[in-house]
Order: structure tokens, then C-alpha cells, then sequence
């Protein structure tokens, strides 16, 4: 019936798949899913079970853009983490596409704070780095020690904060 189904949500945490770099977990997340098979669309006008694409857009650019690392998953009843390491770029962009305008608009966000993850699903131990707004340096906390850092190390990100234009 060529009809086509548009549903928006408010999404404040990006949950991204482990893959090499931020980059190319958006880019996974964006990306068409075909819907064939049992995960085939059943229109709500005609009724009929059809093929079809599933894709996602942003409709507005969030200030705050908020990533999890989707790092633990169950093989055979256990959970486990993957632990690989994920390149946080300092700097993304996405692409914003309006209702009803096909015009896409990429807007850049900048890193500004990550939560990383040392140890397993049954234990481990957080730490968080952060960008100072007013110096733009970057001090990691653990614990009862605050350091500067040179740059964000990305080894064990688990959550991210990216800000809109920063």
C-alpha cells in the first residue's frame, strides 16, 4: 500500500554497539535494518505483513548527546564484558533531519567527560575524566586522586558526554 510509518522518541542515552571507534558505533546504530522475515512490517492501514526498512534519524540536535557502551552481553547464562578498545573521537558529528525536511544538517559535538569501566561484570571499579569548561584541560578522578590528564584515555570508556558545538 506504500504506506510508511514514522514514530518519533525522546532518546538521552545512545546505547552503541562495541566497535572499533564512536564513529563507526553511530554509524551502525544509523544504519537501514532490513525488515524481512519474522521481523517483516505489519502495516497498521492495510493490515498486511510486508518487507521493508527500518532507519533512524535525529530530529533535533540534543545540547547534551549521552553514549553508553553496550559492553556486557550473556553467552550461555553468563554475562561477560567486552573489553576491546573503543577509539573516542574528540570530536562527532550528526546528522540532524527535520519533520517533514529532507534536508540534512550535521552538527558537531565535542567530548567532554568519560566514565570507564576497569574490572568484570561481578566486580570492578569506576573512574571519570572530565574537560574543564572555563581551562578546557582534563582531570581523571579515582577515588581520593585527581590528576591531569594531556588527553581523554579512551581504554575502558563505558559512558560518554558529548556537548553540542563546544
Amino acid at each position: 500500500c506504500a504506506q510508511y510509518s514514522l514514530r518519533y522518541e525522546n532518546a538521552n542515552i545512545l546505547q552503541l554497539q562495541v566497535s572499533e571507534s564512536i564513529s563507526k558505533s553511530l554509524e551502525l546504530l544509523m544504519a537501514e535494518e532490513s525488515l524481512t522475515g519474522i521481523a517483516a512490517f505489519n502495516c497498521p492501514v492495510c493490515g498486511v505483513e510486508a518487507e521493508g526498512v527500518k532507519t533512524l534519524h535525529f530530529a533535533e540536535a540534543p545540547q547534551l548527546l549521552f553514549v553508553q557502551l553496550m559492553r556486557f552481553f550473556q553467552i550461555d547464562g553468563q554475562v561477560v564484558k567486552k573489553s576491546s578498545r573503543v577509539l573516542c573521537s574528540s570530536k562527532i558529528t550528526i546528522n540532524v533531519k527535520s519533520d517533514g525536511n529532507q534536508t540534512v544538517e550535521p552538527c558537531s559535538y565535542t567530548l567532554t567527560s568519560i566514565v570507564s569501566h576497569l574490572g568484570s561484570f561481578s566486580g570492578g571499579h569506576y573512574t571519570f575524566q572530565g574537560r574543564c569548561q572555563n581551562s578546557g584541560k582534563i582531570f581523571m578522578c579515582d577515588d581520593l586522586r585527581v590528576e591531569e590528564l594531556k588527553f581523554f584515555e579512551d581504554r575502558h570508556a563505558y559512558f560518554l558526554v558529548y556537548s553540542k558545538g563546544a
